[in-house]
């Protein structure tokens, strides 16, 4: 499986449009985790919803296919396990940006439509969208700075 790279984000996902859209033109694919620490309104609809009937009955998965996305649901038993979502949801991502508590540099947009990688033991770079996808290409492309001996 190649290694899938994650970057820590705070803003609400349409702040990485452009980043999408240069991932996408590259031919990158990028994910969106959310990892909810307390029951969210997302999670309260869902509920009532007809895939939550089916895993309510006993089902390993549901799947709701529309037009424009497919919504697949399976149910959890225990906490989530950030590896296997990894494996499970973001087969074929390079970038999966997660929202949450996550050991992860964070990636943030600059004023000047550049983007920001700091934190968890990694230098503040700021990078344009092509180099930030290009820089995903390295294998450790954020890991964090060695001391120079």
């Amino acid at each position: 499986m190649r290694r899938i790279h994650l970057l820590r984000v705070a803003e609400p996902a349409q702040c990485f449009a452009p980043l999408f859209a240069t991932a996408a033109a590259a031919g990158v694919r990028v994910g969106w985790l959310e990892l909810a620490a307390a029951p969210s309104p997302a999670l309260d609809s869902f509920a009532g919803s007809p895939l939550a009937e089916v895993l309510g009955a006993g089902a390993e998965r549901a799947v709701l296919a529309a037009d424009l996305w497919t919504v697949a649901a399976r149910p959890r038993r225990g906490a989530a396990r950030l590896r296997e979502l990894l494996r499970q949801q973001f087969l074929g991502c390079v970038l999966v940006l997660v929202r949450g508590e996550v050991d992860a540099p964070t990636l943030a947009p600059a004023a000047d439509g550049a983007w920001s990688v700091a934190g968890a033991g990694v230098a503040e770079r700021r990078l344009s969208g092509e180099r930030l996808i290009a820089t995903l290409r390295e294998p450790l492309p954020f890991a964090p700075a060695r001391p120079v001996t």
